[in-house]
């Protein structure tokens, strides 16, 4: 079953299995309420230290990057060539101990090195 699938059977149980061209409600806002809930199960779940579900895991495959304005990096030297990726990536859901990725690599599954954000931001001052 597709999500376009899920969405009209979802609206379709809202009105009745009546069609109306005048619905106030968008398959948009449909998809945006099925992952926000989706998101919250999946913390609650991982939360309770249950075993990590292999359908929990979402797989993005290689991913373009594009050369960024110097705007969008805070503190960036001067010679520093900034990249970012050229569509939004996915925010991943923040567990209570944890967030939640699994792997961050290269396309031949050589990990990077991950660390916190408030980590990063004091590590450049690291002898």
């Amino acid at each position: 079953m597709t999500i376009r699938q899920i969405i009209s059977d979802i609206l379709l149980s809202v009105r009745n299995y009546r069609v109306t061209a005048s619905e106030q409600i968008s398959d948009r806002y449909v998809a945006y309420l099925m992952d926000l809930y989706r998101s919250i199960l999946v913390k609650r779940d991982l939360d309770k230290k249950k075993r990590l579900d292999p359908a929990y895991i979402q797989t993005l495959s290689c991913v373009s990057l594009i050369q960024a304005s110097r705007s969008e990096c805070e503190d960036c030297d001067p010679g520093c060539v900034i990249m970012r990726t050229e569509q939004k990536i996915p925010k991943p859901i923040e567990l209570n101990t944890d967030i939640g990725l699994t792997f961050v690599g290269t396309v031949t599954d050589e990990p990077f090195d991950f660390s916190s954000k408030s980590y990063s931001k004091w590590s450049k001052y690291r002898r």
